[in-house]
Protein backbone atom coordinates (compact mmCIF):
# COMPACT_ATOMS: atom_id res chain seq x y z
CA UNK A 1 0.00 0.00 0.00
CA UNK A 2 1.36 3.30 -0.86
CA UNK A 3 0.01 6.58 0.71
CA UNK A 4 1.03 10.03 -0.60
CA UNK A 5 1.86 12.15 2.60
CA UNK A 6 3.53 15.02 1.73
CA UNK A 7 5.69 17.10 3.81
CA UNK A 8 7.38 20.54 3.49
CA UNK A 9 9.33 22.50 6.23
CA UNK A 10 11.53 25.65 6.15
CA UNK A 11 13.12 27.74 8.73
CA UNK A 12 15.53 29.84 9.40
CA UNK A 13 17.03 31.15 12.72
CA UNK A 14 19.56 33.64 13.94
CA UNK A 15 20.39 32.50 17.75
CA UNK A 16 23.04 35.01 19.15
CA UNK A 17 24.89 34.64 22.36
CA UNK A 18 26.37 36.77 24.77
CA UNK A 19 28.82 36.29 27.99
CA UNK A 20 29.96 39.72 31.13
CA UNK A 21 32.23 37.95 33.49
CA UNK A 22 34.04 39.54 35.99
CA UNK A 23 36.87 38.35 37.89
CA UNK A 24 36.28 39.88 41.46
CA UNK A 25 39.43 37.95 43.04
CA UNK A 26 41.73 35.29 41.46
CA UNK A 27 40.21 32.40 42.31
CA UNK A 28 36.33 34.06 41.92
CA UNK A 29 34.74 34.69 39.09
CA UNK A 30 31.10 35.59 38.21
CA UNK A 31 29.08 35.71 35.00
CA UNK A 32 25.40 36.80 33.25
CA UNK A 33 24.92 34.83 30.16
CA UNK A 34 22.25 35.89 27.60
CA UNK A 35 21.77 32.57 24.75
CA UNK A 36 18.95 31.76 22.27
CA UNK A 37 18.47 28.61 20.79
CA UNK A 38 16.62 26.52 18.38
CA UNK A 39 15.10 23.00 17.51
CA UNK A 40 13.90 22.75 14.10
CA UNK A 41 10.58 21.14 12.91
CA UNK A 42 9.78 18.44 11.37
CA UNK A 43 7.38 15.24 11.07
CA UNK A 44 8.02 11.89 13.27
CA UNK A 45 8.76 8.69 11.07
CA UNK A 46 6.52 6.89 13.92
CA UNK A 47 3.58 9.19 12.56
CA UNK A 48 0.39 7.22 11.10
CA UNK A 49 -0.22 10.87 9.20
CA UNK A 50 3.52 12.65 8.97
CA UNK A 51 2.07 15.30 10.55
CA UNK A 52 4.30 18.23 10.87
CA UNK A 53 5.28 20.16 13.60
CA UNK A 54 7.28 23.52 13.89
CA UNK A 55 10.39 24.33 15.56
CA UNK A 56 11.02 25.54 19.08
CA UNK A 57 12.61 28.37 20.00
CA UNK A 58 14.83 28.77 23.15
CA UNK A 59 15.29 32.11 25.68
CA UNK A 60 17.81 31.61 28.29
CA UNK A 61 19.47 33.95 30.97
CA UNK A 62 21.71 32.89 33.53
CA UNK A 63 24.13 34.33 36.33
CA UNK A 64 27.15 32.34 37.98
CA UNK A 65 30.00 32.23 40.09
CA UNK A 66 32.41 29.99 40.08
CA UNK A 67 34.98 30.16 42.71
CA UNK A 68 37.59 28.42 45.03
CA UNK A 69 37.87 29.52 48.81
CA UNK A 70 40.33 28.51 51.36
CA UNK A 71 42.59 26.55 48.88
CA UNK A 72 40.14 23.95 49.93
CA UNK A 73 36.24 24.12 48.47
CA UNK A 74 35.27 25.00 45.16
CA UNK A 75 31.92 25.92 44.97
CA UNK A 76 30.03 26.59 41.57
CA UNK A 77 26.37 28.45 41.55
CA UNK A 78 24.30 29.18 38.75
CA UNK A 79 20.20 30.64 38.79
CA UNK A 80 18.54 30.46 35.06
CA UNK A 81 15.37 31.09 33.51
CA UNK A 82 14.49 29.72 30.35
CA UNK A 83 11.45 30.71 28.01
CA UNK A 84 10.42 28.02 24.72
CA UNK A 85 8.31 29.08 22.61
CA UNK A 86 6.55 26.34 20.53
CA UNK A 87 7.98 23.41 22.84
CA UNK A 88 7.85 20.28 20.98
CA UNK A 89 5.94 17.17 23.01
CA UNK A 90 5.28 13.93 22.35
CA UNK A 91 2.32 12.15 22.37
CA UNK A 92 2.51 8.04 21.86
CA UNK A 93 -0.59 5.48 21.41
CA UNK A 94 0.05 2.12 21.06
CA UNK A 95 -2.68 0.11 19.52
CA UNK A 96 -3.36 -3.39 17.94
CA UNK A 97 -2.47 -3.20 13.88
CA UNK A 98 -4.91 -5.83 12.28
CA UNK A 99 -2.42 -5.68 9.42
CA UNK A 100 0.74 -6.99 10.75
CA UNK A 101 -1.23 -8.49 13.63
CA UNK A 102 0.95 -6.42 16.63
CA UNK A 103 1.12 -3.55 18.48
CA UNK A 104 1.97 -0.85 17.37
CA UNK A 105 3.54 2.51 18.90
CA UNK A 106 2.50 5.54 16.85
CA UNK A 107 3.80 9.06 17.70
CA UNK A 108 2.92 12.33 17.08
CA UNK A 109 4.85 15.48 17.94
CA UNK A 110 2.79 18.87 18.61
CA UNK A 111 3.72 22.59 19.51
CA UNK A 112 2.80 23.79 22.78
CA UNK A 113 0.70 26.92 22.57
CA UNK A 114 1.91 29.99 24.13
CA UNK A 115 5.58 29.69 26.29
CA UNK A 116 7.23 27.53 28.33
CA UNK A 117 9.07 28.50 31.69
CA UNK A 118 11.37 27.16 32.97
CA UNK A 119 13.76 28.09 36.57
CA UNK A 120 16.29 26.85 37.90
CA UNK A 121 19.19 26.48 40.62
CA UNK A 122 22.30 24.36 40.18
CA UNK A 123 25.05 24.04 42.76
CA UNK A 124 27.40 22.18 43.38
CA UNK A 125 31.30 21.45 45.87
CA UNK A 126 33.87 19.67 46.39
CA UNK A 127 35.87 19.98 49.52
CA UNK A 128 39.08 18.67 50.29
CA UNK A 129 38.93 17.64 54.13
CA UNK A 130 42.33 16.21 53.71
CA UNK A 131 44.63 15.18 50.79
CA UNK A 132 43.23 12.15 50.83
CA UNK A 133 39.49 12.70 51.75
CA UNK A 134 37.60 14.58 49.37
CA UNK A 135 33.75 15.27 49.59
CA UNK A 136 31.32 16.35 47.01
CA UNK A 137 27.70 17.67 46.73
CA UNK A 138 25.41 18.83 44.25
CA UNK A 139 21.88 20.60 44.15
CA UNK A 140 19.80 21.00 41.49
CA UNK A 141 16.26 22.51 41.61
CA UNK A 142 14.07 22.64 38.01
CA UNK A 143 10.54 24.10 38.03
CA UNK A 144 8.86 23.90 34.57
CA UNK A 145 5.29 24.59 33.39
CA UNK A 146 4.50 23.86 30.08
CA UNK A 147 0.81 25.00 28.24
CA UNK A 148 -1.46 22.75 28.18
CA UNK A 149 -1.46 21.16 24.84
CA UNK A 150 -3.90 19.39 22.56
CA UNK A 151 -3.48 15.43 22.36
CA UNK A 152 -4.14 14.79 18.75
CA UNK A 153 -5.29 11.33 19.81
CA UNK A 154 -8.28 12.74 21.91
CA UNK A 155 -8.57 16.36 20.27
CA UNK A 156 -8.45 17.65 23.48
CA UNK A 157 -6.30 19.70 25.35
CA UNK A 158 -4.31 18.03 28.14
CA UNK A 159 -1.26 18.86 30.45
CA UNK A 160 2.19 17.72 29.71
CA UNK A 161 5.62 18.13 31.14
CA UNK A 162 8.91 17.95 30.59
CA UNK A 163 10.43 14.27 30.65
CA UNK A 164 13.19 13.41 33.03
CA UNK A 165 13.03 16.64 35.01
CA UNK A 166 12.63 16.21 38.36
CA UNK A 167 12.20 19.27 40.68
CA UNK A 168 14.92 18.47 43.00
CA UNK A 169 17.81 16.53 42.61
CA UNK A 170 20.71 15.94 45.24
CA UNK A 171 23.84 14.05 44.78
CA UNK A 172 26.54 13.40 47.17
CA UNK A 173 29.99 11.53 46.85
CA UNK A 174 32.83 10.72 49.31
CA UNK A 175 36.54 9.99 47.72
CA UNK A 176 38.98 8.38 49.83
CA UNK A 177 42.44 7.60 47.93
CA UNK A 178 45.29 5.39 49.32
CA UNK A 179 48.65 5.36 48.05
CA UNK A 180 50.60 2.11 48.46
CA UNK A 181 54.58 2.12 47.52
CA UNK A 182 55.75 -0.85 45.57
CA UNK A 183 59.64 -1.50 45.40
CA UNK A 184 61.33 -2.34 42.49
CA UNK A 185 62.72 -5.39 44.06
CA UNK A 186 59.01 -6.55 44.47
CA UNK A 187 58.33 -6.41 40.92
CA UNK A 188 61.57 -8.09 39.90
CA UNK A 189 60.53 -11.09 42.62
CA UNK A 190 56.96 -11.38 41.04
CA UNK A 191 58.46 -11.73 37.73
CA UNK A 192 60.91 -14.82 38.70
CA UNK A 193 58.01 -16.68 40.51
Amino acid sequence: IQANLPFEESSARFNPLAIISYEVKDNINTYIKYATGYRSGGASSRSLTFRSFGPEDNISYELGMKGVFLDRMRINAAAYIMERTGSQVDFSQVAYDPVTKSSRNTLETMNAPGITEIKGLEIDSTIAITENLVIKGAYTYTNTLVPDTINPFKNQLQPVFIVFTPENVYNLAIDYTTYKTFAWHEATSLNKS
